[in-house]
């Protein structure tokens, strides 16, 4: 993949990134059901584009961590093949997220982007100093991701956005390390 288009996929995950949570501030201030709607179109297009970015960061692997490398891939993909359907369901429905469409949410964006970024992490040599940062922020997004889903397992909703946290400002983060790389 050449630099530019990955710096064009680091530039696509910031912009979704920041229409994603405009979308979802304009949910919550207007509580409109086509501002719910526009919030789930966000979400099912959110996760090819995390997809695009793990890939673009796992062009730098080492050459001996092609497990890590698959197993990145592997769980970043069923997080958007679980997102596309929950939330595509959600959009042509004039139902409510239901408690199971929303454990299965959970499961994609807690586990499998958690295990996805921690895998990311772990494929990534740590002899490059600005790949080293990228590493690190994969790591703690993958924590971050997977201690979130204490909020659901206990019922404390609210520790749910600790995942939040780790996916949806993690991303914008590491697309702009990466930035960082190529330009250097």
């Amino acid at each position: 993949m050449s630099k530019k288009a990955k710096s064009m996929i680091a530039y696509t995950g910031i912009g979704c990134i920041l229409l994603y949570f405009i979308v979802v501030a304009g949910y919550f201030l207007t509580e409109s059901r086509l501002m719910l709607k526009c919030w789930e179109a966000m979400i099912i297009l959110s996760a090819p584009v995390m997809l695009l970015v793990i890939v673009s960061v796992l062009e730098h692997a080492g050459k001996d961590k092609t497990g890590f490398k698959t197993a990145a891939l592997a769980f970043m993909t069923c997080a958007a093949a679980i997102t596309a359907a929950v939330h595509y369901g959600n959009v042509i429905s004039f139902e409510e997220i239901t408690a199971e469409l929303q454990t299965n949410d959970s499961l994609a964006w807690g586990f499998f982007v958690g295990l996805a970024f921690l895998f990311t992490a772990a494929a990534l040599p740590p002899e490059i100093v600005k790949l080293r940062r990228i590493k690190y922020t994969a790591a703690v997004c993958g924590c971050l991701c997977l201690l979130g889903l204490s909020g659901p397992v206990t019922g404390a909703e609210a520790l749910w956005f600790i995942s939040v946290v780790g996916y949806g400002l993690g991303t914008p983060v590491i697309c702009l390390q990466l930035l960082s790389f190529y330009k250097s």
